[in-house]
């Protein structure tokens, strides 16, 4: 009968492959049951990345001056063009309470077109 002592290197890769299997499924199973969460914090990360462009050198005076100079006008014209997509999005997809929920929303209203 093979057994495998804790502390054999086979025990160790068999460990870590376990958690790297388990990770993986961990990843696929999110994925799969929120893509609307996924799509949100992707924009998100999208956004964040590009103010923070306007951040990649740095200034002598206080971290919060620099970030307020450098980034007010970004953050004003990202805000209003957010505010305008949230106007038209809650005219066209009343219903909705997220972006994910409001393009199937109008997504569901456009008509098939069928192939003659």
């Amino acid at each position: 009968m093979l057994r495998w002592k804790p502390t054999s290197v086979t025990g160790h890769i068999l460990d870590s492959f376990c958690l790297l299997v388990g990770a993986v499924g961990l990843v696929f199973s999110v994925i799969i049951a929120a893509p609307e969460l996924l799509a949100e914090v992707f924009l998100d990360a999208v956004v964040v990345t590009m103010l923070y462009r306007h951040l990649k050198t740095a200034a002598r005076e206080h971290w919060l001056g620099t970030a307020v100079k450098r980034t007010w006008k970004s953050a004003v014209m990202t805000a209003a063009a957010s505010s305008l997509l949230g106007l038209v999005l809650a005219f066209v997809a009343p219903n909705s309470h997220s972006i994910g929920s409001a393009v199937k929303e109008i997504l569901a209203t456009v008509p098939e077109k069928r192939n003659r």
